[in-house]
């Protein structure tokens, strides 16, 4: 969705995710870290979910193309 609408902040994104993410997952090894990660994640996935129905006229169609 943020491809379609700003691929230069896609990509700024898509950079530091690819860059920081994965070395930062490697330190989530506890019980209380993983539940700290869910709770601090989901507001971020009720964001993406609230903007991607307000912003596209069909968000089921762009739902199944990403798992296609």
């Amino acid at each position: 969705m943020l491809q379609d609408f700003s691929p230069k902040i896609h990509g700024i994104v898509r950079r530091n995710y690819d860059k920081y993410v994965y070395n930062l997952s490697k330190n989530i090894n506890s019980e209380l870290g993983s539940n700290l990660t869910y709770i601090l994640m989901k507001p971020l996935e009720l964001i993406f979910l609230i903007s991607l129905y307000l912003l596209e006229t069909k968000p089921e169609q762009k739902i199944s193309n990403q798992y296609r």
